[in-house]
This record gives structure tokens, C-alpha cells and sequence, in this order.
């Protein structure tokens, strides 16, 4: 009898054990899958900057002026994500943190154009329809100087 009694609390400890350790998943806030009551990460998270990577065409709107360009945004180390913005003149690069399921902030960094150093930043966000809508501010000496707008799709 007691002997029965035995292996029965003995099975019964090894079994809580075996399953109390063993919640696996996605560990990391970021994620569309992140499990908050997982104590293992098992290497299935699906970052949410990665729902924004590839290249957009659209229109990149300053004032009065419009443009047709390709924002190819790229991965970055931890949260961050690179813009590159392709005009038929050039390139503008910035990076942008994603802050949230589906949009990003550009902290302010300095830029130059046309031997002029200017600081931009920026919000933007990322449509259910994969296309993507930022605003970027350019600032000179602490001034405002333009707000530019880029509404695209992959």
C-alpha cells in the first residue's frame, strides 16, 4: 500500500515538473507573437519591424514640390530599421525606430544637403494594406525649414 502511495507521488512529481518547465514561445514584447507567460524562449518571434522591410514607391511631397522616389526600408540593429529614400538626384538616408505594432519614429539626426547641415525627424506609419505614410521636418538652426510627406506601397 504505501508502496503504491510512493510511485503514485513520485509520478505525480515528475510530471509537474516535466510540465511546469516546458512553456515554451516568443519572449520578446516587440513580436506579434509574444507570450507573456512563456519562461523559454523557443526562437518564434516575428519582430514587428519586420511587417515594414521592403522597397515602396510613392510620392515624397515638400511644400510645393512632388516627387515621384523608392523608400527601401531595411533591418537594423535591435528596434531600428533603415529609410532610404532613392530620388532621381540622389539618396537620403535616415533610421527610424519602431516604436509600436505598425509605426515608427525617426529621432532627430543630422542631415546635409547641398553642403547645408540640416536635423530631421519624423513619424510615420504602416498601413494594413502595406503601404506606408511618413512626415519627416527638417530643421536648420532650430527652425523649421520644410515638413515633407511620403505616402507608398510595396
Amino acid at each position: 500500500m504505501y508502496r503504491r502511495i510512493y510511485y503514485i507521488a513520485v509520478f505525480a512529481c515528475i510530471l509537474f515538473g516535466l510540465t511546469s518547465c516546458s512553456k515554451e514561445g516568443c519572449m520578446t514584447p516587440q513580436s506579434e507573437n509574444f507570450n507573456p507567460n512563456a519562461k523559454k524562449d523557443d526562437g518564434s518571434c516575428e519582430l514587428w519591424k519586420n511587417r515594414f522591410l521592403g522597397n515602396y514607391i510613392g510620392i515624397w511631397k515638400c511644400n510645393a514640390d512632388q516627387k515621384d522616389i523608392t523608400v527601401t526600408v531595411a533591418d537594423e540593429e535591435g528596434d531600428n530599421v533603415s529609410l532610404l529614400l532613392t530620388f532621381s538626384d540622389g539618396s537620403h538616408h535616415l533610421i527610424a525606430k519602431v516604436n509600436a505594432k505598425n509605426s515608427f519614429k525617426i529621432e532627430e539626426q543630422p542631415y546635409t544637403a547641398a553642403g547645408v547641415n540640416y536635423t530631421a525627424s519624423g513619424i510615420g506609419v504602416l498601413n494594413t494594406n502595406s503601404t506606408i505614410t511618413f512626415e519627416c521636418k527638417y530643421m536648420l538652426n532650430g527652425f523649421e525649414t520644410e515638413t515633407c510627406t511620403f505616402n507608398g506601397s510595396k
